[in-house]
């Protein structure tokens, strides 16, 4: 294979590859940000956002792998394989569109950090996970007090129904 059809396919994969990379990254972006809506909202547990933060994570760091492949690769383009005014045009078109994957990622990065924020706060969560949900004299007691006053509620409604 001579060497221009080499470089016409790196170049044909490198503009292939960068909006690929682009959609997955916004995806990823518009999920974690659902997730982290979900998430205020309660829907979700701490330790599900927590897998679903490393899970995001790890997808995030992949896609920066391949966005830096791609710069490489387009880094790798001479001018004298396409020619002077080709060469420009792909150069200006792979910056640009880098530059935008860039900053995509960056607010996918921001996104996860909101989500570590958030699953941190949920499973932080002292009525939930720690020292309050731990069972105690106190907390027994509560509990017997509230199931006494559900049990007396009952009861009175039972005798106003069978004395009607």
């Amino acid at each position: 294979m001579p060497r221009d059809e080499l470089v016409a396919a790196q170049v044909t994969q490198v503009n292939r590859d960068i909006p690929v990379v682009e959609r997955h990254v916004r995806a990823l972006t518009a999920h974690v940000r659902f997730l982290t809506a979900s998430g205020d909202s309660g829907a979700v547990d701490g330790r599900d956002l927590l897998r679903c933060l490393d899970d995001a994570r790890q997808e995030a760091m992949q896609l920066r792998h391949k966005l830096s492949s791609l710069a490489e690769q387009a880094a790798q383009v001479r001018r004298r394989s396409l020619g002077s005014e080709a060469y420009g045009q792909f150069q200006s078109n792979t910056r640009g569109s880098l530059r935008n994957v860039d900053l995509a990622l960056q607010g996918l990065f921001d996104a996860v950090e909101q989500l570590q924020a958030l699953a941190a706060e949920r499973i932080n969560d002292a009525g939930r996970w720690g020292d309050a949900a731990a069972p105690g004299a106190l907390a027994d007691f509560v509990g017997l007090m509230q199931t006494l006053l559900e049990f007396w509620r009952l009861e009175r409604v039972r005798q106003k129904l069978t004395a009607s």
